[in-house]
Order: C-alpha cells, then structure tokens, then sequence
C-alpha cells in the first residue's frame, strides 16, 4: 500500500470507535466544498 496515513491523519477527519479499551473500527473523511467524502473505513473482523 502507498498510502500516506501522516498526511491522512494530518489532512482529513479521522473517527476511533473504541469498546471496552480496544479500538475496534474507523472512518477516515475529508471535507469537500458541498459534502462529506468517506475515504477509508475499517472494522474489526470480529465486530
């Protein structure tokens, strides 16, 4: 992979979902001028 997850981080809106201490998803967005793109979501297989 290539992606650049400093600059997502750095750049973009980044949503932790954590249960009971453990981080178990996300949702990495960036603003757009008239919406919300959703760039990247991760799950935890056993969630």
């Amino acid at each position: 992979m290539t992606a650049d997850y400093d600059a997502a981080v750095r750049d973009h809106i980044v949503d932790l979902l954590e249960v009971d201490g453990e981080l178990v998803a996300l949702i990495e967005m960036r603003l757009e001028v008239d919406h919300l793109l959703i760039v990247n979501v991760a799950v935890l297989p056993t969630h």
